[in-house]
């Protein structure tokens, strides 16, 4: 569930130029794998395999969308701020 939550937040996270979609969305991928694997181990005593995928799911397009997001908005300050390419 928190990777859930945390997936969700780093999207919501993009409405700041990503730099806090970033850092949620790898957070996301990282309690999520953990919770997968905890899922995977407990031989069906554990639920929630499918809130952790989706939070990991999240968590990607949070991270890559936040990342074009961070480099469009330096090329853009770079740009805006005179600098030729």
């Amino acid at each position: 569930m928190a990777s859930l939550v945390l997936g969700i937040t780093s999207i919501a996270g993009l409405a700041f130029f990503g730099i806090l979609g970033v850092p949620l969305g790898i957070l996301a991928i990282i309690v999520g794998r953990h919770s997968l694997k905890k899922v995977a181990s407990s031989d069906g005593a554990l639920g929630g395999r499918d809130l952790a995928l989706a939070g990991i799911i999240c968590g990607i397009v949070g991270t890559v969308l936040g990342t074009m997001l961070l480099v469009v908005g330096v090329l853009l300050w770079l740009g805006l701020n005179g600098y030729t390419f």
